[in-house]
């Protein structure tokens, strides 16, 4: 199936939905393509190696490569970047973190390694991982942030499926078509719908939530007060951390979703006024037909219809001045160039954050910038 997606004609390209920054559509099969396309394109040393301590180390060049790459075997709006991007970067940390547990971590001599690393990976570069994984600092990294994710509690269960799409069908099961609150959206994402027992943290969280959401409903003070239903997510669960909100999904941030509520806003206002100018234009109609039966008393009621239409379709319409050949302009999807950009070699892979070129001979003297490179006896920053 892989191989199928990287075979993709530019002319046979699937359209990729999008609702809320997240894919959602037409089909699950074309979104769960477009995960497979990112998640095989990082593993391809022609896009990007592994010799980058940090997603941030690889080079816009090569980022912008990714996204032209997924944009010749899908079409996807211009907004959906962040995510895509996003997808890169999950799908090369873990890439990058299943090689170290399988070929580094399981073995204890630098031998054994060697012995059993991944063929797809040229032993030099293997080397060079190796060297840096077995870093004092790197090692001490690495276990800070296992501890960190061992407290993580109430994780979702919805597997591949992202918050995009269960978002989508809360907001479609309501008769408004309300967006669903972020109490709503992790109760959704943390109840098995397979009759799985859900564990006992998770059990309180969601009773909490509902505890705080309803007594918020049911007080009036509170809800003059200016609460609402998240204020009863932020008191459950705290606050976000910087960059992240939670029951979102990936790619989405504060700053995004402020910028998505004054769109809508700036829609509502314009809704609102074209409403209001389809009023008036019809006060106004009526008017002119009074006035049209006063002059022409002997006019038909069809007759005056037809007058008063025939005005309205004036050439002082703007919509009516547009020649019927010219071409309306469109920035909803992205159309790269057709070539395929060139291969990656690794030699882009020492520059701008890749880990140091050389010989095995080199010496790892240390790290510095805070730990995200360490140098050698070149003068150049070689390695993230």
């Amino acid at each position: 199936m892989c191989k199928k997606l990287h075979a993709t004609d530019f002319n046979d390209r699937r359209e990729v939905e999008f609702f809320g920054g997240q894919p959602i559509g037409p089909t699950k099969e074309v979104v769960s393509n477009l995960n497979q396309l990112l998640g095989t394109t990082v593993r391809n040393p022609r896009f990007v190696t592994l010799l980058y301590t940090s997603w941030h180390g690889v080079p816009k060049n090569l980022k912008e490569d990714m996204w032209e790459y997924a944009n010749q075997k899908f079409i996807l709006p211009k907004t959906s970047k962040p995510w895509v991007m996003n997808g890169f970067c999950r799908a090369w940390k873990k890439y990058k973190g299943e090689i170290k547990r399988e070929h580094f971590l399981k073995y204890n001599t630098k031998k054994e390694m060697i012995k059993n690393r991944p063929l797809e990976i040229p032993e030099v570069q293997f080397r060079k991982l190796i060297r840096y994984w077995s870093l004092p600092t790197v090692k001490a990294v690495s276990t800070k942030n296992a501890e960190n994710r061992s407290k993580q509690t109430c994780p979702h269960r919805m597997g591949s499926t992202n918050f995009g799409i269960v978002r989508k069908q809360l907001r479609d099961s309501k008769e408004n078509s309300e967006e669903p609150s972020r109490v709503e959206v992790f109760i959704a994402t943390r109840t098995s719908k397979k009759g799985k027992e859900i564990d006992a943290k998770t059990q309180s969280t969601i009773v909490s939530c509902l505890y705080l959401y309803l007594e918020m409903l049911n007080f009036k003070p509170r809800i003059e007060a200016g609460e609402n239903d998240e204020d009863a997510f932020v008191g459950v669960l705290g606050k976000d951390q910087p960059g992240r909100v939670r029951c979102f999904g990936a790619s989405i941030t504060k700053s995004s979703l402020k910028k998505d509520e004054e769109i809508r806003q700036v829609k509502v206002e314009y809704n609102n006024k074209v409403e209001s100018l389809e009023k008036k234009m019809d006060g106004v109609c009526s008017l002119l037909k009074v006035l049209v039966h006063q002059v022409n008393p002997g006019m038909s009621e069809e007759e005056v219809a037809a007058l008063v239409q025939a005005a309205q379709n004036s050439p002082l319409d703007a919509s009516s001045s547009r020649p019927k050949n010219t071409p309306r302009s469109s920035e909803s999807t992205h159309i790269p160039p057709k070539d395929i950009p060139e291969g990656i070699n690794d030699s882009h892979g020492w520059r701008g954050g890749g880990l140091g070129g050389g010989g095995e001979e080199e010496e790892v003297a240390r790290l510095s910038d805070g730990g995200q490179r360490f140098s050698q006896s070149s003068k150049k920053k070689k390695l993230y």
